[in-house]
């Protein structure tokens, strides 16, 4: 099974050097490509085309690149200009240089982790263990256990190194596992079946407050000022700063949830809910439910685990217990009651339909 990994990495001030400089040409090849190709009707393949090569393009833009980077431009615009001759996609364009974050790619390669570093790219084909080497996260890479990356990004945010890519994740031996629903509510954001409860941590709605105060100050500002670009910092790390709180939050939950257990949720796309919108919708912008379930969904693909969406059709009004459907249930009503003698939470009772029903769709599959 092949994963995505992103490890921090730590250069030292010449190694930065020598990657800004290779994110400076990425930049500068791309848009020699598309000043030079944009206007011709040459025929380009997977490589770009036929009479162009990495070699061609290093001389023809004087940049002391390693092969492999100005190959992963050439495919890049290849890819571009084909999905517009297809009328998928807009026309390739000049891409302005982002202050914020840099990149560049390593096209067809291998980055072999050892000893907690990687090589610096390089134009010399020789060892790569004898190159200059980068220190890297090494308890990330040993809690995956992650002898390569594939295809390798090296990306450059706010002063901070990152290497991205693909890797091998050899998966445990199925065995069986407990069903458990999960309901996405409007008091609490999600709530599984064995009546455990979730919601982002206050630190998130704080953070969203004060950004949006931030925005509110920026728009007095004059624009191109010290004070515009100090202010425009200080929301920058804000924005960064909530965002890694979310994560935090999806990937230790996510990992909580997939790992001993079959999963089976609501399909609510399209789905309005008549009641609580303004609360939601502002939920929604602090604890994103989509980038949850899309974060759990993978989650599952690793741990052998069943992913599966029910319709949510009365999964809030039906006894969980006798199975009888309560119309009269409102959203302000937090507490089922049912004339079986059934008495518990909305969002549990909700959450075992949704336990049930997904159990019983993948039991009736072939």
């Amino acid at each position: 099974m092949v994963l995505s990994a992103k490890i921090r990495i730590y250069p030292t001030k010449s190694q930065e050097k020598i990657l800004a400089y290779y994110c400076d040409c990425s930049h500068f090849m791309w848009n020699y490509m598309v000043e030079k190709f944009s206007n011709t009707d040459i025929i380009f393949g997977k490589y770009g085309p036929s009479s162009y090569s990495a070699k061609d393009l290093i001389n023809d833009t004087l940049c002391n690149v390693p092969q492999r980077i100005a190959l992963d431009v050439i495919k890049r615009y290849s890819y571009a200009i084909v999905e517009y001759r297809r009328g998928i996609k807009g026309k390739p364009k000049f891409h302005r240089r982002n202050r914020i974050k840099q990149s560049f790619r390593c096209a067809s390669s291998k980055m072999y982790i050892k000893d907690g570093t990687v090589a610096v790219p390089s134009r010399n084909r020789g060892d790569p263990n004898k190159r200059d080497r980068i220190l890297l996260n090494s308890e990330q890479a040993k809690k995956y256990n992650i002898e390569f990356i594939k295809n390798p990004i090296f990306k450059n945010v706010r002063n901070k190194w990152f290497l991205i890519g693909e890797y091998d994740y050899v998966q445990d031996a199925p065995y069986s596992k407990n069903w458990v629903g999960i309901d996405w509510g409007v008091k609490n954001f999600i709530t599984t079946s064995d009546g455990n409860v979730y919601n982002y941590p206050k630190r998130s709605r704080a953070e969203y407050e004060r950004i949006q105060r931030l925005v509110r100050i920026l728009s007095t500002k004059k624009v191109g000022s010290k004070n515009f670009d100090k202010l425009s910092k200080k929301i920058a790390i804000a924005y960064e700063r909530q965002n890694n709180i979310k994560k935090d939050f999806i990937e230790k939950v996510g990992t909580k949830i997939a790992k001993n257990n079959n999963v089976s949720v609501e399909n609510l796309y399209g789905i309005s809910v008549k009641g609580g919108r303004k609360f939601i919708r502002q939920n929604a912008i602090i604890s994103p439910r989509y980038d949850f379930f899309r974060r759990l969904k993978m989650k599952c693909e690793k741990y052998n685990s069943t992913y599966v969406e029910i319709d949510p059709s009365n999964t809030s009004r039906t006894c969980s217990g006798c199975g009888k459907i309560n119309e009269s249930l409102s959203l302000h009503d937090r507490t089922f009651v049912c004339s079986c003698g059934l008495v518990l939470d909305r969002d549990i009772n909700a959450a075992i339909n949704i336990a049930t029903k997904g159990y019983l769709l993948y039991s009736s599959k072939p």
